[in-house]
């Protein structure tokens, strides 16, 4: 008997090989028979999965979204204070495969303005990253390693500021950021936050217009 295929692995399968074309040549370079190619098939059974190159670029960046989730969690549990450092280096460009993942999301950045949808799975991406390290900071308060004067919201938003931005630098230049370097930063800076923060740490309140 023929082997059955399993329609939703095999649509993983194929978003997940598009998600690597998009990082080595960008959402322009991917094409039907360039995808083919690399799941050993031809243009009909991708389209067979996919019913034209928008449906599979949404795909794509879902499989690359999906990649760093899988990550993410990985990272210890609330209890264990390793867990915040974990979350931020779930995100980061330690290796080649995350490198790639990376580059998959830059490559949509661009389209993500355009495309309301693509927009909104980037913002929930972010914002649901955001509250895993506010309430990993929160754990780190209960557990003492975190300063209770520490604004856990503000803490995450600077968090994430800070991954993300080393994530890019480190993505376009790998060496002058190898895994060791994004590792040690992030570290610092989570030690950092034992103690109470400094004024200059402190959110800037909003300026006031003058009349």
């Amino acid at each position: 008997m023929p082997r059955r295929i399993d329609a939703d692995a095999r649509r993983r399968e194929i978003a997940a090989l598009a998600a690597a074309l998009v990082a080595r040549r960008g959402t322009d370079g991917l094409s039907l028979r360039a995808l083919a190619a690399a799941a050993g098939a031809s243009t009909t059974v991708i389209t067979h999965y996919f019913a034209g190159k928008k449906e599979l670029l949404q795909s794509a960046y879902h499989a690359a979204v999906d990649q760093a989730r899988d990550r993410v969690r990985e990272a210890p549990c609330e209890d264990d204070p390793r867990r915040l450092v974990a979350l931020c280096e779930a995100v980061l460009p330690l290796d080649a495969p995350r490198a790639e993942n990376w580059r998959t999301w830059l490559a949509f950045f661009g389209i993500a303005v355009g495309e309301p949808d693509l927009g909104a799975v980037q913002r929930r991406r972010v914002t649901g990253h955001r509250d895993l390290i506010a309430g990993a900071v929160r754990a780190g308060q209960r557990l003492g390693t975190v300063d209770a004067a520490r604004d856990p919201d503000e803490e995450a938003r600077t968090l994430l500021a800070l991954t993300h931005g080393v994530a890019v630098e480190a993505a376009f230049d790998p060496d002058d950021w190898p895994a060791a370097r994004q590792r040690a930063l992030v570290a610092r800076h989570v030690a950092a936050l034992a103690h109470p923060p400094s004024r200059e740490d402190s959110p800037a309140a909003p300026a006031r217009e003058s009349s």
